[in-house]
């Protein structure tokens, strides 16, 4: 009897798991048919390190503003992303890149095209396309072994013929599948102004300096890309006086200077330059919050400061000077890309007073290295006239839905 009941108790367990797969398979069947009937079938992923940042923001911005795409549903994949800040929409929904949600696993597979800047991502269909849109033009610091694009990326983007073997080399990536279409976040400096006053209050009577060093001491990490001690986490500025100095110097010669840090770099020591009569810190997350790119600031200044990041070959397009500060070159663990000196058309800043040389310079109207910006300018952009999201749209989107037809 015992023996019975067993067999009889475990035919029942057994009925019932089937039951419980069937009911879950068509549940899945269910939400996949809803899924399909209210987002469709036109849906591009698009990842960036925070909502709609960078060259994938740039892209994103553009599409959303044509009729023709407004039966599209994007995908917003982040990395730095707050869900209480943002309402997913039917068109528009936003997910960490690292979320394991139903919802984001279906649109991702049902992708039809995917455009990434950071973290590779790959659409489930089989005819999709994935592009990566980088994060600059390459990076002035080496990147090769850091960032490696994988075999399933169709195409990567770069701004002219002739940066495509040093990207290739950069990011490990075969020559033939890079596309000259220029950086979408570059379409802004051809525009209308963006207003920044609720962002930065500056005096109408200074020459403004954008100021943009690259990450060393990463946030929430022990990586730090510099061996040299950096107090405030910021290159040339070592003490206090060094601050002070600086901040009576910009006033006394009518200059502001806007501090941009990387988002991945730790601010933590760097917020004690807060509440400076001429320095300025615009951290990320203020810029997001204003709905303003990095390159939305171009047009509201005299001259860039930057060291070895990609952003000063965008800068390159507004024709206005550069200096590239290099006082931890020798302790800078990633090294220089090879053509790091002819690729950098401006001062090289080792020492607080070359910075206040290139300061007096800006403040005096010089500018000694114009022509060899310019050729180096036409060298890096085969384009220097924008349009670049338009030409991404005509490569890649308007034959996707041949592709996957």
């Amino acid at each position: 009897m015992r023996i019975r009941s067993l067999f009889r108790v475990a035919g029942i367990k057994g009925f019932l798991t089937k039951c419980h797969n069937y009911l879950l398979n068509k549940k899945t069947a269910l939400t996949e048919f809803w899924y399909a009937m209210y987002y469709g079938k036109k849906i591009i992923l698009l990842e960036s390190q925070q909502l709609l940042s960078g060259n994938s923001g740039a892209l994103y911005e553009y599409l959303r503003g044509k009729k023709e795409y407004r039966s599209y549903t994007f995908v917003c994949l982040l990395r730095r992303f707050d869900k209480s800040s943002f309402r997913n929409k039917r068109r528009v929904l936003a997910f960490q890149i690292d979320e394991r949600d139903p919802k984001k696993r279906w649109l991702s597979a049902h992708a039809i095209i995917a455009f990434y800047d950071d973290v590779p991502i790959r659409p489930g269909k089989s005819k999709a396309l994935t592009i990566y849109l980088t994060h600059g033009c390459p990076a002035l610091k080496s990147v090769k072994g850091i960032i490696n694009v994988p075999e399933y990326v169709d195409y990567a983007i770069c701004t002219s013929d002739n940066m495509i073997p040093l990207m290739s080399q950069q990011f490990s990536f075969p020559q033939e599948k890079f596309v000259v279409c220029g950086l979408p976040r570059n379409d802004v400096l051809f525009g209308a102004k963006k207003d920044i006053s609720a962002l930065v209050s500056l005096k109408k009577t200074d020459k403004v300096i954008l100021w943009t060093p690259t990450f060393r001491k990463v946030i929430n990490s022990i990586r730090n890309d510099s061996i040299k001690p950096q107090p405030f986490d910021m290159p040339l500025l070592e003490t206090w006086q060094d601050v002070q100095k600086l901040d009576a110097f910009l006033a006394e010669n009518h200059l502001s200077v806007l501090i941009k840090p990387h988002p991945y770099q730790d601010i933590d020591r760097l917020k004690q330059l807060n509440g400076l009569n001429r320095i300025h810190i615009l951290y990320a997350d203020q810029i997001v919050k204003h709905g303003i790119a990095v390159n939305d600031l171009f047009p509201h200044t005299d001259a860039l400061i930057s060291d070895y990041s990609s952003i000063a070959f965008d800068y390159l397009l507004i024709d206005r000077p550069v200096a590239y500060v290099m006082d931890d070159v020798d302790d800078y663990k990633l090294g220089l890309i090879s053509d790091y000196e002819s690729l950098t058309p401006g001062p090289k800043l080792k020492t607080l007073d070359d910075f206040f040389e290139f300061l007096k310079q800006i403040a005096r109207g010089e500018d000694e290295f114009a022509a060899e910006r310019s050729k180096v300018r036409n060298y890096v952009h085969s384009n220097p006239h924008g349009g670049y999201c338009e030409r991404i749209e005509e490569l890649f989107l308007r034959n996707i839905q041949e592709r996957n037809s």
